[in-house]
């Protein structure tokens, strides 16, 4: 008689949701547990499960078992996504296995980036049994802007009255960088406007940005013309020797009514023109000093709200300060 010693093969261990393939020999013909009759079959379970195979030689058979067993799967947590402001760095840390790997390269279970743009790390978990699982983290990335800046920040300069045809500087102030609304880049730039004119900065310094304004309001320059009256009015006197800048306040700024216009060491009269951003003068009066200072208040009440100029002449110097009224 035939001699027949089944073997189903050696015990195995796989992953949830591995498969593995089993051999048996012993025999010229096989029936397994699972109703195949191949020698070889590929099974999939979701539990450790024992197999059983029937090898065939002839009138002769025997049996032999093998057990898969199933190890469950580490569950990878990354962590939560995250939003860091420009040149700022996080600290990303993965849980759920006993080693781990990271998508830059790194191994340790807590890693530090500092990422310039919106980036997705993936960290893939090892547990005991040699299985793995995968999770991702997304770092995004915000540009700080300051939308109420310091003092100290972007300064376009103060408004400008020019005549049809004239052409003014602009220079910017307090920053590594610059970009004006007509698209350039330099500190100082020239423009040429044609009708009255708002011009946009914004400075970048130390990553941070903020903006300013400056209005460059354009006037017809004949004999009629109210900046003409401004500017060539009172050439003959000779009522101030120097104004100087830092001198002139104009307080509060912006305003809901009543603005204070304040002149300090000032020993002689001047004029003192209210305008538009028509070009229109809608206040004039000449301001005379009491103990070396003018403090002069006006109701802007009666006019509508928005943006003015008040204009401080003598006959050697004029100096603007722009008003807001809301």
């Amino acid at each position: 008689a035939t001699t027949v010693t089944a073997d189903a093969g050696e015990d195995q261990a796989i992953c949830l949701g591995e498969s593995v393939t089993l051999t048996a020999s012993g025999g010229s013909a096989y029936s397994w547990s699972t109703g195949s009759t191949k020698q070889s079959i590929k099974v999939r379970p979701d539990s450790t499960t024992t197999y059983t195979v029937t090898v065939l030689e002839g009138n002769s058979s025997d049996t032999d078992d093998v057990k898969v067993t199933v190890n469950a799967l580490p569950v990878a947590n990354a962590g939560t996504d995250q939003t860091i402001e420009s040149g700022q760095s996080t600290t990303l840390t993965a849980t759920g296995g006993s080693t781990y790997q990271w998508s830059n390269g790194e191994t340790t279970q807590s890693i530090t980036v500092n990422p310039k743009k919106r980036t997705t790390y993936s960290v893939t978990v090892t547990n005991t049994n040699g299985c793995e699982d995968t999770d991702k983290v997304v770092v995004s990335v915000s540009k700080k802007i300051v939308t109420n800046p310091p003092p100290a920040n972007a300064y376009a300069g103060e408004d400008i009255i020019i005549c049809e045809g004239e052409c003014v500087d602009l220079i910017a102030n307090d920053g590594s960088s610059y970009k004006w609304s007509t698209g350039e880049t330099q500190k100082t730039i020239k423009v040429c406007p044609i009708r009255t004119t708002t011009y946009k900065l914004f400075v970048t310094n130390q990553g941070i940005e903020s903006q300013d304004e400056v209005i460059v309001v354009v006037k017809k320059c004949d004999n009629n013309n109210s900046v003409n009256v401004v500017n060539n009015q009172n050439n003959n006197l000779d009522r101030i020797s120097s104004i100087k800048e830092d001198n002139i306040l104009a307080y509060p700024n912006p305003t809901n009514g009543l603005v204070n216009i304040q002149i300090k060491e000032i020993f002689n009269e001047l004029d003192l023109y209210l305008i538009d951003l028509n070009g229109r003068i809608v206040y004039t009066e000449k301001v005379r000093p009491l103990n070396n200072e003018i403090l002069k208040q006006i109701d802007l009440s009666r006019f509508a709200k928005g943006f003015y100029i008040v204009k401080l002449v003598n006959n050697n110097q004029n100096f603007t300060k722009k008003i807001v009224y809301n």
